[in-house]
């Protein structure tokens, strides 16, 4: 808080009077320890940043692990623990989307991280907190109405080609379901194969997959073991838990989400950095210095118009073609 509002300075008053609302609101809501695993793992989530950026160029860029999106960049417990880089009080950001006094669910935090540090450190949740503690959420796929046709008509051991025929005539915007499932009836490899369960399947929209899915982001983190609240299992990749329940389930059981996000542009930031560094003849004798847009100035009027307008130069120069 010193550093980032030091005393005397223009949103010194402000920002203490947030942090004393938000702090009202996180006892309210008994979310003191959900913040607590954030900053426990954006410590993490630094190490694991160091480690794979060691001996690189880039390690001297003073690049953030990380970025937080989302609701949660107008709260300034955020701000000041580091999951966000955008400054709520000056950018006048309203925080009730993010905390309110009538939660429904454990707010949502999205962090975004590099490929390779994202997972790298879904293995560091793991060996800190154990895995009979930490889980990867699951998903549960569904089929649209041509998907689903297909599979009965596996499941029926029909020949593709008439699988292709009736599938191609099934269209979800139109109420032709019923229609479909009568061509499967007089189709005659199908007369010997039918079952009311298909039938009743087949005239839904979308059907749930019987196979289920790691979730591609989320994890949840507990106090208690894992196994004595729900169902689990081993995921394919080795060392890994996935939790028999989907996220909106996990909400439900106001467990501590984690949503681990791979951005592809911070892998390409990491990359442009390191390539910056060579041409330029960066090291340790003449550091990166850390460039970002929430880091310029608010008074610099040189930048604001562009920054505001979204333009650029090459924009500029072929609009001007």
């Amino acid at each position: 808080m010193q550093e980032r509002y030091p005393p005397g300075s223009l949103y010194h008053a402000q920002a203490v009077r947030r942090l004393d609302e938000e702090l009202r609101l996180i006892e309210h809501n008994e979310l003191s320890g959900f913040f607590l695993v954030y900053h426990d793992l954006f410590d993490l989530a630094r190490d694991v940043a160091a480690e794979i950026r060691r001996g690189s160029r880039r390690a001297t860029g003073n690049l953030l692990p990380g970025r937080g999106r989302g609701s949660s960049v107008s709260s300034i417990v955020c701000y000041l623990l580091g999951l966000s880089h955008i400054d709520p009080i000056a950018n006048k950001l309203f925080l009730g989307r993010f905390l309110n006094e009538s939660l429904a669910s454990v707010p949502d935090i999205d962090l975004d991280f590099p490929r390779e540090i994202r997972e790298e450190l879904i293995r560091r949740v793991y060996t800190r907190y154990g895995a009979d503690h930490a889980g990867l959420v699951c998903s549960f796929p569904t089929y649209r109405l041509r998907s689903a046709v297909r599979e009965i008509g596996k499941a029926l051991d029909l020949p593709l080609g008439e699988i292709e025929l009736v599938a191609k005539l099934a269209d979800g915007r139109r109420r032709d379901c019923l229609m479909s499932w009568n061509i499967f009836l007089v189709l005659p490899g199908a007369k010997m194969r039918r079952s009311g369960r298909s039938c009743a399947s087949s005239r839904r929209k979308s059907v749930v997959c019987p196979a289920m899915c790691r979730s591609t982001r989320g994890m949840i983190i507990s106090s208690r073991p894992l196994i004595e609240i729900v169902p689990l299992e081993r995921a394919a990749m080795e060392d890994r838990v996935v939790c028999q329940w989907d996220k909106d389930s996990c909400d439900d059981a106001r467990f501590i989400k984690i949503d681990f996000l791979a951005l592809g542009m911070l892998s390409l930031v990491e990359e442009c950095v390191e390539l910056i560094a060579r041409r330029s003849g960066g090291g340790s004798r003449h550091p990166i210095s850390h460039a970002s847009t929430s880091r310029i100035p608010r008074s610099t009027t040189a930048s604001a118009p562009a920054t505001r307008s979204g333009s650029s130069r090459s924009r500029a120069a072929r609009r001007s073609r």
